[in-house]
């Protein structure tokens, strides 16, 4: 019988054991490959910054909020106004799209600020009213959140009916 400490090669890699049974180098850890969705909070004039650019901003230029985005992750920016700081209401999905950069690199838009490279698109806008059963709309305050895929999927779906 061959107990744990017999033989380490048993070991999943994610345990951080030195020299894992896949081979890999010390501590690796595989890179998880299935894409989220991020919902960012945006005036639609800031969100049309974006897409003319092609960058994504959160948080008015925090590091963090993009730093938990990879390449390929999906896009959503939720308007609630047309203009900042003080627009008429819009409260819709305004544009979406997918992460191109790896990395956040610093921001021209905002001094100290960070954008993430990114393909984006304005859509025909989705109202709240359309979509709130798909959104944690009390969380849309924090400007950055995560969405889980089956809500994501949903309102996909919406947006290819109304194209």
């Amino acid at each position: 019988m061959v107990t744990y400490w017999q033989d380490l090669s048993k070991v999943p890699a994610a345990a951080g054991i030195r020299g894992n049974a896949q081979g890999g180098r010390p501590g690796y850890r595989p890179r998880v490959t299935n894409r989220r969705h991020w919902l960012i909070v945006a005036s639609l004039d800031h969100a049309r910054r974006g897409v003319e650019a092609g960058f994504v901003m959160a948080n008015h230029g925090r590091r963090g909020p993009l730093a938990r985005m990879s390449t390929g992750d999906g896009v959503f920016i939720y308007s609630p106004k047309y203009t900042y700081p003080d627009g008429q209401p819009l409260r819709a999905i305004t544009v979406i799209g997918r992460v191109t950069g790896d990395q956040p690199e610093p921001s021209d838009a905002i001094a100290g600020g960070f954008q993430l490279r990114a393909d984006l698109r304005e859509i025909p806008r989705l109202g709240l009213d359309e979509i709130r059963e798909h959104l944690p709309v009390s969380r849309i305050r924090f400007g950055f959140l995560e969405l889980d895929p089956e809500d994501a999927q949903a309102i996909l779906a919406m947006e290819q009916s109304h194209a």
